[in-house]
């Protein structure tokens, strides 16, 4: 009885964990992705690209498209909040160094964003796809920057593992405490670089290469699938407090 009662309320905390994420704007982002990508896979997967199915899905794709770029509409304020906020620390750690880096690019590519999706629903006067170049090279440097800061503090966490294993081995078991939370950094760091390769499989195409490819288009939205998924899987891991300011995923056009 005991056992059924503990597994009751942890199943209530659970799902009480899960309606309340959705609290979070970029937690709807990341379900409104999985929905776009999931519909994208199942119309290339379609037997007939003429069918009703195949054009029920790739309007369903458009359409979560356009709701994820509405929803990221004035994201720029608060990547300016965040940029400002990073301008008053020290500045002399390399990862405090890339992180003002890719905040300015990140705002750069939210307001790139945002004159895009404007353009698309046609409140702006021009043809939206003169955006594509240039939000596909910022999701590219972006891409760049988040693999050298993420791999120089994977660097980082492996150095202090095995420096703390090595002093274990010598019978000093001060620091034996702190693997646990290396470990899981070290588990954080690999989430993240994986999620944002899945990602950005999307950009070869923007570049010229595979544009054709029926192949790359489904990893493309097959990657983009997971990464939501991944991030969506993060955000529900980490304490309520901290879902406020939560990790930005990069996004293609």
């Amino acid at each position: 009885y005991q056992r059924r009662v503990h597994g009751d309320i942890s199943r209530e905390m659970d799902w009480n964990k899960i309606v309340s994420l959705f609290d979070f704007t970029d937690a709807r982002i990341d379900l409104i992705k999985i929905l776009q990508y999931s519909s994208d896979c199942l119309s290339m997967l379609s037997c007939s690209k003429k069918g009703t199915f195949h054009t029920n899905m790739r309007n369903f794709s458009s359409t979560m498209d356009t709701a994820r770029k509405l929803l990221r509409l004035f994201e720029t304020a608060r990547e300016y909040a965040t940029l400002r906020k990073l301008m008053k620390e020290d500045l002399q750690p390399f990862s405090a160094k890339v992180g003002v880096l890719n905040q300015g690019v990140l705002m750069v590519y939210w307001i790139i964003e945002n004159l895009y999706i404007l353009a698309k629903l046609r409140i702006l006067p021009f043809d939206h796809s003169i955006l594509d170049n240039p939000l596909a090279w910022f999701g590219l440097i972006m891409y760049l920057i988040t693999l050298t800061s993420q791999g120089h503090e994977l660097y980082q966490v492996n150095r202090q593992l095995l420096s703390i294993k090595k002093e274990i081995d010598s019978g000093d078991n001060t620091n034996k405490d702190k693997i646990s939370a290396l470990l899981l950094k070290q588990k954080v760091i690999k989430m993240i670089l994986i999620k944002e390769t899945l990602d950005n499989i999307g950009l070869i195409p923007c570049f010229g290469i595979f544009q054709n490819s029926f192949a790359i288009k489904c990893l493309s939205s097959l990657g983009s699938m997971i990464s939501g998924a991944m991030s969506l899987f993060m955000k529900y891991k980490q304490p309520p407090h901290l879902l406020s300011v939560s990790y930005t995923p990069l996004t293609l056009p």
